[in-house]
């Protein structure tokens, strides 16, 4: 286990030397190039110099988050489903609906709907292989 927390670092910093490798400095604006390599630097550097970052990425792999939607039923199939694409746009993942009673606010009852998703961490994009998954 220890193996994958001296990789990981490594792995952010191979990646970022390859993308920079892959792009033409003619395609960029002047100076953009360097102010990229200056920051990737400088977030490499701190990357490297506090190892708990690696650790908290990979703790967020095994973290979710979750949230319950009210959403009445007065409304349009259509703007059911427009709410629910707007979750889904936010990474999240409704996996459960139940029907509310109706009360006197919402006489014609709503639907709960019960939605997860994974905290955002660039380690998501990394193949699950390379992370010991």
């Amino acid at each position: 286990m220890k193996r994958i927390f001296r990789i990981i670092p490594w792995l952010f910093v191979c990646s970022a030397i390859g993308w920079l490798l892959g792009c033409d400095p003619k395609d960029l604006p002047d100076g953009t190039a360097d102010e990229l390599q200056k920051k990737l630097t400088q977030n490499l550097e701190k990357v490297l110099r506090h190892s708990d970052v690696p650790v908290k990425e990979l703790e967020k792999l095994q973290q979710r988050e979750y949230t319950i939607v009210k959403l009445p039923l007065d409304g349009t199939p259509e703007k059911i489903e427009g709410t629910l694409n707007e979750f889904g746009k936010n990474r999240w993942d409704c996996f459960d609906v139940e029907k509310a009673a109706p009360t006197a606010e919402e006489p014609a009852g709503s639907l709960v709907v019960f939605c997860k998703r994974m905290p955002e961490t660039p380690l998501r994009y990394v193949p699950q292989s390379l992370i010991g998954r």
